[in-house]
């Protein structure tokens, strides 16, 4: 723990981010790590400076309604997806009014967009996902041309006879090996994986990972993993090209499987590992997980909720629960790790945005001066986790 800290007081954030004037919906570092774009659900576009902790531009109506997805390149180009069923990008950045790039999408839902940006590829290259006209179905478009590279399809035309399973409610691309994946969850739990090398091929389905819709997907960087969160307050460790076996619940808190046995066929989508998060004892509390994190190194991922929490896990071997942070006064909308690691950020209903360490406890003080980013800097381990108590159990009570 940080000197000058009592063991009784509650973790806090190192600075928090104000200005929005509605909930703060989306967040997301720029590759540098010293800049944080965040949206609104006003339809606002703001990108600060977290040296200075001040907005460097601020874009009033970049959507009109909720921003669901923000991205920024090491260009300077800013990427954002409303609720109004476009996806537009600011080549030259904010400080340019008008989009240099416009893609009507029809996807007018809340599922968010997820971008495939390769290192040094202009925005126009970038491919971006989402439901399409049925929103059964997942679409993949080039952002310079507004075309479809391909669609996916949950069922072969012309198989009216085979079971709805509702819309699709979060996607994100999986791109650990040589070609991408898509993971997508959809509206009754379930879980499909298709392979952009193959877009007619069957779609693998992972069915009662989740008793209700899945609002959030997140891949790890390097390995075939992913992750998945649901309005019924569970967490799923998704194995991604290996069979899986069906989750066992433990304590009736925490539901840990193991992955098939060695030599099992490299195909399909399992559940690994499971969290099922506690009712706390909030009032408005219904438990719901919003959106999901893994930091680059693959040792930690955040999840952010609809009981104003943020909750740090370890990420794979254990996959232990590890820090609750309570500071929001609404929802956590989103979170996101800086690219090296050193940061974690949360964005709320309560129209904030905070900012919090995860260096070791004896770099806190020092992290907490500054908050530019120190490519040389080590992570903290996973058993220090963040600059935080470790807790006991997955509702971060202490004994």
């Amino acid at each position: 723990m940080a000197a000058g800290r009592d063991a009784s007081d509650p973790p806090r954030p190192v600075f928090v981010l104000r200005g929005h004037t509605a909930e703060v919906s989306a967040a997301r570092f720029d590759p540098s790590g010293t800049r944080l774009l965040t949206g609104d659900a006003g339809g606002e576009l703001r990108l600060w400076d977290l040296e200075m902790r001040r907005p460097l531009a601020t874009l009033a109506r970049a959507h009109d309604g909720r921003v669901l997805g923000a991205h920024a390149d090491a260009a300077g180009a800013v990427a954002a997806q409303g609720r109004d069923g476009c996806v537009r990008v600011w080549e030259a950045g904010l400080d340019r009014r008008a989009p240099s790039l416009e893609l009507r999408t029809g996807c007018f839902n809340f599922c968010r967009f997820d971008l495939l940006a390769r290192e040094g590829e202009p925005p126009r290259k970038w491919l971006v996902a989402l439901p399409g006209d049925d929103a059964d179905d997942v679409c993949v478009w080039e952002l310079g041309s507004g075309a479809r590279a391909f669609q996916l399809r949950r069922q072969p035309t012309g198989s009216a006879d085979a079971p709805r399973v509702g819309m699709c409610t979060s996607i994100a691309f999986e791109s650990a090996g040589a070609a991408p994946r898509l993971v997508a969850g959809l509206e009754d739990g379930a879980i499909c994986l298709w392979d952009a090398r193959a877009p007619a091929a069957a779609v693998q389905t992972c069915r009662g990972a989740h008793a209700e819709p899945v609002l959030c997907i997140a891949t790890a960087p390097r390995a075939a993993l992913a992750l998945s969160g649901s309005a019924d307050r569970r967490i799923c460790a998704l194995s991604i090209g290996a069979r899986a076996a069906e989750p066992a619940a433990v304590d009736g808190r925490v539901a840990a499987t193991t992955a098939a046995a060695a030599g099992a066929p490299p195909t399909g989508i399992g559940v690994a590992h499971t969290f099922d998060l506690p009712v706390t004892d909030d009032s408005m509390d219904t438990g719901g997980i919003n959106d999901l994190a893994v930091r680059r190194d693959g040792r930690l991922f955040a999840s952010g909720g609809w009981d104003r929490r943020v909750r740090v896990f370890e990420f794979g071997k254990r996959w232990r629960p590890l820090a609750v942070l309570r500071h929001h006064s609404g929802a956590v909308n989103a979170v996101d790790f800086s690219p090296c690691g050193t940061w974690l950020a949360s964005a709320s209903a309560d129209k904030t945005v905070a900012l919090w360490s995860v260096f070791a406890p004896r770099r806190a003080e020092r992290s907490a001066r500054t908050v530019r980013e120190s490519p040389g800097a080590r992570p903290a381990s996973p058993e220090v986790g963040v600059a935080l108590d470790v807790v006991d159990g997955v509702d971060g009570k202490s004994g």
